[in-house]
């Protein structure tokens, strides 16, 4: 029985430092889609500086860092019949991620590469979703999601999965607290209209400044507020990077309660080593502190702290820890 469960793509992320004029080309701040073999990207990459590898995907990260609190996670998933597959799945399980509900399908794993020159900041996203793509209504073990407490979702580049994440929501217990994670990726590709089934039934939304803006068109405070009127969900949080996050609520009809939570600076804008999953590790520390009935405000404050603290190392290495849910425990309300 898991207290939280993560359904999302699984990827090997590869990171890159790639030389002015790069051949493959550049283009910082982007995500797509690698549309070919990812093999003639990384022969492009030969030549490059490989900065490290290891396991990810958004709502991996999540579970990973719920389970480093003390929280029990689960996943729901697919990977390759190969050593990209074994690598994703044995890493989840030495955090402690239960694996039960992760199918192995017949084509290559899914993997993300992660391209940049100089700054941490400035990065060209590409990815290659491989057998995440084949994962169907008919592989979910319901049963297995109605013991969670929690459900967490973020994208897939495919319509089967999408489509069987709509299902999901609309098949499992209703007093399950699901949140969502849209990426980039369903923000652009989904939009508003192709999101609205898993809106209405989403408690928790955890879009980026840009996201919102993609998603709605306006500003994030006011796009918020329009996300909000979907029905079922409560909270948006909304990341603002270095300025922290915007929080608005449902407070009964017509009114919300709404709330900026400054950043935590533990390090210099130079010390920095990784931004990668801090968006994943804000939506682990504020779900914890969520299913621990600590108020809005004390869920974006330790939201916010545990994700400055990963942008100190690279990958998970400075992911939250059961101190830091420790600290979160005492916290009187």
């Amino acid at each position: 029985m898991a207290d939280f469960i993560g359904f999302g793509g699984l990827n090997v992320d590869y990171s890159y430092r790639v030389r002015e004029g790069f051949s493959g080309g550049f283009s910082p701040g982007k995500e797509r889609e690698v549309r070919s073999s990812p093999d003639t990207l990384q022969r492009q990459l030969i030549h490059e500086q490989l900065l490290g590898s290891s396991g990810g995907g958004s709502a991996a990260n999540v579970m990973v860092a719920l389970a480093r609190m003390g929280a029990q996670t689960g996943y729901i998933g697919r990977v390759g019949n190969d050593s990209e597959g074994k690598r994703l799945v044995g890493g989840l399980s030495q955090e402690g991620v239960d694996i039960t509900a992760i199918t192995k399908g017949s084509n290559r794993s899914g993997m993300i590469f992660a391209l940049q020159t100089q700054g941490v900041r400035d990065r060209d996203m590409r990815w290659f979703p491989g057998d995440n793509d084949t994962i169907s209504p008919e592989d979910i073990d319901y049963d297995y999601v109605n013991k969670a407490r929690f459900l967490h979702l973020t994208s897939f580049a495919g319509d089967l999965p999408f489509h069987a994440q709509i299902q999901v929501t609309q098949r499992i217990d209703p007093r399950i607290v699901v949140s969502l994670d849209p990426g980039q990726v369903y923000a652009e590709q989904r939009g508003l209209t192709g999101l609205a089934p898993i809106l209405e039934r989403s408690d928790l939304l955890f879009p980026s400044e840009e996201e919102v803006e993609l998603l709605t068109g306006l500003d994030y405070r006011k796009g918020a507020k329009q996300l909000l009127s979907f029905g079922r969900p409560k909270t948006v949080c909304v990341t603002l990077g270095k300025q922290g996050c915007f929080v608005v609520a449902r407070d009964g009809e017509n009114k919300y309660q709404e709330f900026f939570s400054p950043p935590i600076v533990i390090v210099s804008e130079e010390q920095i080593a990784d931004t990668i999953g801090a968006g994943d590790v804000f939506a682990a520390g504020f779900l914890m502190a969520r299913a621990l009935g600590k108020p809005l405000e004390q869920c974006a404050a330790f939201a916010n702290k545990v994700a400055a603290k990963s942008i100190t190392d690279k990958g998970r290495m400075n992911y939250p820890t059961r101190a830091d849910a420790f600290e979160l425990v005492t916290l009187n309300k």
